[in-house]
């Protein structure tokens, strides 16, 4: 119901015997969850897909000899699910789902370098790239808060039908600050340097 539709890398265990992306019960797929709800929304608003369907052996996708084949073998899934949902926005999980949506490879071309921009996506659709679930799970909960703010940016930006926007977290962070903001900002810790 949002407009955003929800893509990661390629299912698991849990999701090859469902055939489901993201299940709830698994590992991904419960941190993605969790991201959803602190986010303020809920997992039915979104549609939720994979870049490859199957499960690779031993979960091994990105830089595996078979990556490409695999991606191209399932573009017809993704081709269908895009123009049956015909998404407003994007929200790529992971470098795999990155590169394969924006067409974007190389140095400072990765999740970590362009994560939360707004992209364009080679279905001519906007796109939020944020960091997979998994890799979230794997030791680096201290990166919630950003693909919190990414899910949010992805949803302002179908909402809005526009880029330009302007997201707060919670505790007032500005993500995109305009120039008065960060004027404000600098007058603020000028009168009081102990801030």
């Amino acid at each position: 119901s949002l407009g955003v539709l929800i893509i990661g890398e390629a299912g698991g265990k849990s999701e090859r015997s469902t055939g489901l992306p993201f299940r709830p019960f698994a590992q991904a797929g419960s941190q993605l969850e969790t991201i959803i709800k602190l986010a303020g929304f809920q997992r039915s608003q979104f549609r939720i897909a994979n870049i490859v369907n199957c499960q690779p052996p031993n979960d091994y996708l990105s830089g595996a000899s078979y990556e490409l084949e695999a991606i191209q073998h399932c573009q017809i899934h993704r081709d269908r699910i895009v123009n049956e949902m015909k998404p407003k926005c994007i929200l790529a999980l992971g470098e795999v789902a990155f590169r394969t949506l924006t067409g974007l490879a190389g140095p400072k071309q990765t999740i970590s370098y362009m994560r939360g921009y707004v992209m364009d996506s080679t279905y001519g659709i906007p796109l939020v790239g944020t960091y997979h679930p998994s890799f979230i799970k794997r030791g680096n909960q201290r990166l919630i808060g950003v693909c919190i703010n990414d899910l949010q940016r992805a949803v302002a930006v179908a909402k809005e039908g526009k880029v330009e926007h302007r997201l707060r977290t919670p505790d007032g962070y500005i993500t995109n600050p305009t120039g008065a903001d960060a004027h404000a900002f600098y007058e603020r810790v000028r009168q009081d340097p102990g801030t």
